[in-house]
């Protein structure tokens, strides 16, 4: 097809000189493999419609937990006033304590057991924003919520995958509304979500 129709070629390889995958620094988190923006400052992992929406609403008295650390992490510390995470993999774990901030605390958990799911507990306060973007989801979701502030939003991604269906569930059975974010994400060209899921007077002004 590509061979019939030379200016769609062309067309597509112009892409990496000038406009929007250029500007969002598409082109750049796919050739490092990393997710970054046109400058090579780090980015989370998510859909860039979520990103933009996010951006713009994040202050700096807010609090954040993560199930799952990486470039988003970087990203967030610099926007909020204090931000926790948990991860599973050591060498993951190592590499990610080596570019935090004094705001940041990151926590090891194994899988196994419970103990992975109700990190939030380790840091004795109830959090504005969690984002549940590593393993076991679906449990995270369930404990999330014991974690939240009262205006607190939870965050979701790949939300439009059906193993997790059940959490999202269980989220609108407690009164969650949710807007889904579609679009690519960072070095990826696929269809994506991300969701935010929140009540009336939450911290976002939803």
């Amino acid at each position: 097809y590509l061979l019939c129709h030379p200016k769609i070629v062309l067309k597509l390889l112009s892409y990496a000189n000038f406009g929007y995958l250029k500007e969002i620094g598409w082109i750049k988190s796919f050739n490092l493999k990393k997710p970054v923006d046109y400058s090579e400052n780090p980015i989370p992992w998510n859909t860039y419609s979520y990103i933009d929406f996010i951006s713009q609403r994040l202050k700096k008295n807010m609090s954040i937990f993560e199930y799952g650390p990486g470039y988003s992490t970087i990203y967030y510390q610099k926007k909020v006033n204090f931000l926790a995470s948990v991860e599973h993999d050591m060498d993951w774990y190592n590499k990610i304590s080596l570019m935090v901030s004094n705001n940041v605390k990151l926590c090891h958990e194994p899988l196994e057991g419970i103990t992975y799911e109700n990190a939030p507990m380790k840091f004795k306060e109830l959090f504005s924003i969690i984002i549940i973007d590593g393993r076991k989801r679906v449990k995270c979701i369930n404990e999330a919520i014991k974690y939240l502030k009262d205006d607190g939003v939870i965050v979701l991604d790949d939300s439009s995958r059906d193993e997790y269906k059940e959490g999202i569930e269980f989220l609108k059975l407690n009164n969650f509304k949710q807007i889904p974010f579609f679009s690519i994400s960072p070095g990826l060209f696929k269809k994506s979500c991300t969701s935010i899921f929140y009540k009336k007077n939450n911290c976002l002004d939803i």
